[in-house]
């Protein structure tokens, strides 16, 4: 699987984004999760989109597993 690091860079600091696979969108209401990782540092974004990334992939597979069944 290619590295991903799902961080975007805001005036803000760097948020965390991940799309939202379309046969999934309907079931969660929406096509983008997006969540502000609260720092500038590029190191912690890293560390912290990585959790919430892995996170996130469990979420997608739990939801497509009930639409299945």
């Amino acid at each position: 699987m290619a590295h991903r690091d799902y961080l975007a860079k805001r005036n803000s600091g760097y948020h965390f984004r991940i799309r939202v696979p379309f046969r999934l969108q309907d079931a969660m209401g929406r096509k983008e999760v997006r969540r502000s990782l609260g720092t500038n540092s590029l190191i912690d974004a890293k560390v912290t989109a990585a959790k919430l990334a892995r996170v996130t992939l469990r979420v997608f597979e739990t939801v497509e597993l009930n639409m299945n069944s």
